[in-house]
């Protein structure tokens, strides 16, 4: 025993020259600390109480000198040294960092008998990365501080080397302050790091770890373009850095920035190729990450069986290393449990994640404890232990350079509705405002931005129910207004091409170029796609990342000249809609009605010249969706007549208050901006008063009052022709090889002909006489429309099948006819991502198919189809179905819609024409009893001005 005590007080003062440090002038204190290790099986905490700082260097390492091999068979060539160092981190890489220990320890010993700085700094340095990987982050940055002092003082500044080691060493200090929350530091000291690299002949690894960490830090501060910037970067590097553990960690982050944007299918395709990595490497820390990542995906799919098996598997590999990112796991299965309101197993797991924090030096978790930790007391009911939850959230916030997340501010507001009303709306307007400026910040443009508010709309909804029930609907109605048009205000008034002035050349050309790729690619995957079942193993497609890649790296290019030109900003941020504004531009007989959906309520107005009626019915989310699916699948179905009138008055009575639709019915026309799940709603089928809505008047949507305003804006700048020039598109082929046609989309589907869409081309002639191109049959090719230049047109007429892809909204489209030629490279197939691309000038689209209405819904922007991508490519309005409808009754209603346009000859063009041909044509269908069902007339929705 003696003789061990002995080892570990010359171990003790070797170590010295490890740390860099002289031995202090009291050794009888290390001795006795020996003494405490040996005799009391204390150490751990007999050390750190210690009031020697130098003995408190020594935890927790003394504890290999106790191990019976501690010194057996000592060998002291540099070759098992090396040995030693591999095996370390051989055990590390694969997720078992107590194992790894040992090897450490046996380099520590090593070293302490050969003070040499060529086994001094392996050894410290990977110190330093174990105690970071566990997340004992002050030790990491103590290890990473001695061992550059080392290097300074032992290494000569002019060789390579030396500038090899510091960046490493600087690098490891950016990665420990990254995980600390403390970006600004992480930031400097990867600058730093990046500068030791132009010093030294630096690997593709060397390049490709430093793009890495710079992008994450920047995303985890939330900068989204320099973090997508940077991890391209590090993808071009990938395969010649030979690593597959950064390639998971690049990959894994890839994922990460689709489903922070909401695009949860591009976010899968980035996760899988990750947890096929981690498979391959059997390494139970990483494949933990990947699992807690794609049980998020599923969580927000709202697959909740899937989202607890992944949450739990990463729990479990997790829990078999000794990793802080466990405490991650920890938070997001308590996030769930209090998401599906499971009180009892949530405050287990509150238990267990705070013991697991205790002692962390990472603030990233520990704030995210006190944001779940008052989201928890808040769903408990204990309201003041929430406030000081969310308040310790924000204090934690301010002592690094972390943004705070804007739900904390949703949620601390709603949470004070318990305690004290008018706080909670000065906290709501707050939070509200924080939002749109958190987003701001970020001058990316699209995706991310819909997505954001789409993400919090629900939050904007309830506040503006607050303020409504609080007799304030000026206020209410603009807060909705303000999340219902931001985005696609923002796409109409500075679009691609509006940006292409403020591009130079090349970046005009690489952006063209990139779209062209784009293009060419969803080609491929969708002709790639013949025998790949509807689910999401097809996800594993390189071809999908690739194509995800390209578009991040279009978003660079806006994102770089909105930076260089800060001023187009100022064209970005729309005039909202008040209710002033709409009352002013009604007409005697016209009203206005706006809805709202929050998780728990429908609130609406209804606005007419004389005044404003707002009401609210509480139906939660869970009944929002059995009432619209119930409804929807009774008119589909062909349910009997009686049934489905009763459904639609009773849907009528659960949408709007009796006093409501009292006040609707005395009106001739209606605009109405839905909101949520209610876009699929058939208002015009609807019924009060044993009348049908669109019996007593018409009706057309818009996505919101800001958008109508913009949409009349813009057509004050274009000419409109005396006479209307119409295009028809009708009865495409749907022959050719059916593999053929099925290669082009992702279900296994039959498409039958459409012989009554002729007849819709041939009325449009008959009505509108040489004012007409009719492309029908073989000829109605997506090459021929293109050919046509579009903008010519007033009238445009898709009669064709409309097809949904509800993974990937860009998929969806118009079915045309098989190319004929080995001249034409389209597809025959006009998807949604290519309307956007088209260049209108038209009244009206019509959209004379199947599902053309449908696309997935964003809360807060409506539905993300047919309808949005017309408006956005140039026309006023669009006419579009809700569900299948029957090729012969939808050619009678076309034939009376166009007659009835053709009739009103001094009127044409004014925005009431379209909306009351469809209306008068709707209810002369109805009157012949056999298209007396609202199947045969009330999918058509006309949307716009």
């Amino acid at each position: 025993m003696e003789k061990i005590r002995c080892l570990l007080l010359i171990a003790t003062l070797a170590y010295t020259t490890i740390a860099g440090t002289t031995p202090p002038p009291h050794t009888e204190s290390l001795y006795t600390a020996a003494n405490i290790y040996l005799d009391k099986n204390s150490v751990y905490s007999g050390l750190y109480e210690s009031p020697s700082g130098f003995v408190q260097n020594l935890h927790p390492r003394a504890d290999y000198l106790v191990k019976k091999d501690a010194f057996a068979a000592v060998n002291d060539s540099s070759a098992v040294f090396d040995e030693w160092l591999q095996e370390y981190r051989r055990m590390r890489n694969t997720g078992y960092p107590a194992e790894s220990l040992i090897y450490l320890e046996k380099m520590e010993a090593f070293a302490s008998r050969h003070p040499d700085i060529e086994f001094i700094y392996p050894t410290l340095l990977e110190y330093a990365r174990y105690y970071s990987f566990t997340g004992n982050y002050s030790l990491a940055l103590d290890y990473n501080y001695r061992n550059i002092n080392n290097v300074e003082r032992f290494m000569d500044p002019e060789t390579e080397v030396y500038h090899f080691r510091m960046h490493n060493l600087h690098h490891n200090l950016s990665n420990v302050y990254s995980e600390m929350g403390q970006y600004q530091n992480a930031l400097n000291y990867q600058r730093a790091a990046f500068g030791f690299r132009d010093n030294f002949n630096a690997s593709a690894y060397d390049w490709c770890l430093g793009y890495f960490f710079k992008g994450r830090i920047h995303y985890l501060i939330g900068n989204r373009s320099e973090a997508i910037r940077y991890m391209l970067q590090a993808t071009e590097l990938l395969d010649e850095a030979g690593s597959e553990v950064l390639r998971f960690q690049v990959v894994n982050t890839m994922g990460n920035l689709q489903y922070d944007t909401g695009n949860n299918d591009a976010a899968l395709v980035y996760y899988s190729k990750a947890y096929n990595i981690a498979g391959d490497l059997g390494n139970n820390w990483i494949k933990g990450q990947i699992s807690s990542n794609i049980g998020g995906i599923y969580l927000v799919l709202e697959d909740f069986g899937q989202a607890e098996k992944y949450i739990l598997e990463a729990v479990e590999l997790l829990s078999t290393v000794d990793s802080p990112q466990l405490g991650g796991a920890y938070l997001q299965l308590l996030s769930f449990y209090i998401g599906r309101s499971q009180t009892e197993e949530a405050r287990k797991w509150l238990t267990k994640t705070r013991e697991h924090l205790q002692g962390n030096d990472s603030t990233r978790f520990r704030r995210e404890l006190y944001f779940f930790e008052g989201n928890f007391y808040k769903q408990s009911g204990d309201h003041q232990l929430a406030e000081e939850s969310y308040l310790a959230y924000l204090a934690l916030t301010r002592e690094t350079d972390e943004r705070a997340d804007p739900r904390l501010y949703w949620m601390r507001a709603f949470n004070m509705m318990h305690l004290d009303v008018d706080k909670a709306l000065q906290l709501g307007d707050e939070a509200a405002e924080y939002t749109f400026t958190y987003r701001n910040e970020s001058p990316a443009t699209g995706q991310f931005r819909t997505f954001f508010i789409q993400h919090l709309s629900h939050h904007f909804a309830e506040l503006a129910a607050v303020y409504e029930r609080r007799g304030d609907p000026d206020r209410a109605f603009r807060i909705i207004e303000s999340y219902k048009s931001r985005s696609f205000a923002e796409d109409l008034m500075m679009d691609d091409e509006a940006l292409f002035p403020f591009m130079s050349a090349e970046q005009r050309n690489r952006y063209q170029n990139l779209s062209g790729e784009i293009e060419s690619l969803e080609n491929q995957l969708l002709a790639g796609n013949q025998n790949t079942d509807h689910d999401y193993t097809v996800l594993h497609s390189e071809t999908e990342r690739a194509i995800e890649e390209i578009k991040l790296r279009k978003e660079l290019i806006t994102t770089d000249v909105l930076r260089a030109n800060p001023h187009i900003q100022s064209f970005k941020e729309p005039a909202l809609a008040g209710l002033r504004d709409i009352q002013r531009d009604l007409g005697r007989g016209e009203g206005a009605i706006q809805f709202s959906v929050s998780a728990e309520r429908i609130t609406g107005f209804i606005i007419t010249r004389n005044g404003v009626y707002s009401w609210q019915k509480n139906i939660d989310r869970d009944n929002q969706l059995e009432l619209v699916n119930s409804l929807r699948e009774s008119i589909v179905s062909i349910a009997p007549l009686e049934e489905v009138n009763a459904m639609l008055a009773e849907a009528a009575l659960q949408i709007f208050s009796e006093n409501a639709l009292n006040l609707i019915w005395i009106l001739d026309s209606v605009t109405i901006s839905t909101d949520g799940i209610l876009a699929f709603i058939p208002f015009e089928a609807l019924r009060f008063n044993n009348k049908y809505f669109t019996e007593s008047f018409s009706i057309r949507q818009v996505p919101s009052f800001t958008i109508e305003s913009i949409l009349r804006e813009r057509r004050k700048h274009r000419e409109l022709a005396g006479n209307i020039r119409a295009m028809a598109v009708v009865n495409p082929i749907m022959g050719g090889s059916m593999d053929e046609r099925r290669a082009i989309f992702r279900d296994d589907i039959e498409l039958r002909a459409l012989p009554f869409s002729k007849l819709e081309g041939d009325w449009i002639k008959q009505f509108f006489p040489g004012e007409t191109t009719l492309i029908s049959g073989a000829d109605a090719t997506e090459k021929a429309i293109r050919s046509k230049e579009l903008s010519r047109y007033r009238l445009l007429h898709f009669a064709s099948h409309g097809l949904l892809d509800e993974r990937n909204p860009a998929f969806s489209g118009i079915v045309l006819s098989v190319p004929d030629g080995e001249n034409d490279t389209t597809d025959g197939f006009l998807r949604t991502s290519e309307i956007y691309q088209l260049r209108l000038n038209a009244d009206l689209v019509v959209l004379s198919a199947c599902n053309t209405g449908i696309g997935r819904i964003v809360n807060g922007e409506g539905v993300l189809g047919f309808q949005r991508a017309f408006l956005f490519a140039g026309s006023d309005a669009v006419a579009v179905t809700l569900w299948s409808v029957e090729d012969r009754s939808t050619s009678l209603l076309m034939r009376s819609f166009y007659r009835n346009l053709a009739s009103a000859a001094g009127d044409i063009g004014s925005r009431l024409t379209y909306e009351t041909a469809l209306r008068m044509a709707r209810v002369e269908l109805m009157q012949q009893s056999a298209y007396r069902h609202p199947i045969h007339w009330a999918s058509f929705v006309f949307t716009g001005i």
